[in-house]
């Protein structure tokens, strides 16, 4: 008798385990296993001369981005962060356009080179233009209503540069509320999950697919606290640029 009282405690328990652990689960689950999600390589060429070695070295930076949209030209743009196409751009200046790589890599491992739109530094906004872009991808819809601090969300991204076929790095993480930075004009929103070179520009999802931001800066002496641009800059720079 006792073991059978045991059997139903156990099978009980299992029961509600499960309960609790499915209520958790993202409405959206296909969100997060979307084609959108790519990889942004910027590759700088060192030529060498001969008497100091045999071929070129190649200096790579990485990061993240996401694709919001594509035209009847098979012309996509690439939300990814704007510091990035900064150090771009400076290299181009310093050392020719020749000699400076900018592309993407789907998950598919299918690359596509890029070129830059448009950037926003103070907002760290940064938006690619890919040419010939033979993917699909789906509708990501920008979030309507504010976020509440304790939210939970989701990251997804090529930390380090780590990406491959088919892979989805994922992150759950929380919403921890808002920080001005030097004037109460400049606000960034603060999230709490792990972060490190190749996160920035990922993107930052609520529970139901919904972008709310992206990877903007870290901190690398805790780097589960993340500050993205809001949704209103988000807002204001993509219908700009999308609508023209």
């Amino acid at each position: 008798m006792r073991n059978l009282v045991f059997l139903v405690i156990l099978v009980i328990s299992s029961c509600m385990a499960h309960v609790k652990s499915s209520s958790f689960e993202n409405e959206r689950d296909d969100i997060f296993h979307s084609e959108n999600i790519v990889k942004v390589e910027f590759v700088f060429v060192d030529e060498c001369t001969e008497d100091k070695c045999t071929k070129n070295h190649f200096t790579k930076t990485y990061g993240s981005g996401t694709i919001i949209k594509k035209d009847i030209l098979n012309t996509a743009t690439v939300l990814t962060v704007g510091h990035l196409c900064y150090e771009y751009f400076l290299s181009v200046e310093k050392r020719g356009e020749k000699r400076n790589i900018l592309k993407i890599y789907n998950n598919k491992m299918e690359s596509y080179e890029a070129t830059v739109n448009n950037y926003y530094l103070k907002n760290d906004i940064c938006l690619l233009k890919v040419e010939h872009y033979d993917g699909e991808i789906e509708n990501i819809p920008l979030r309507e209503d504010v976020i509440i601090p304790g939210e939970e969300i989701f990251n997804i991204g090529a930390p380090t540069g780590l990406f491959s076929y088919n892979m989805v790095n994922r992150f759950r993480g929380f919403y921890a509320g808002n920080i001005a930075l030097g004037d109460t004009d400049n606000l960034k929103n603060v999230f709490n999950f792990p972060a490190v070179e190749g996160s920035s520009g990922s993107p930052i999802f609520d529970d139901e697919g919904a972008l709310i931001g992206i990877v903007s800066m870290f901190s690398k002496d805790f780097n589960y606290i993340i500050l993205s641009p809001t949704i209103a800059e988000l807002r204001k720079i993509l219908s700009t640029e999308l609508n023209q």
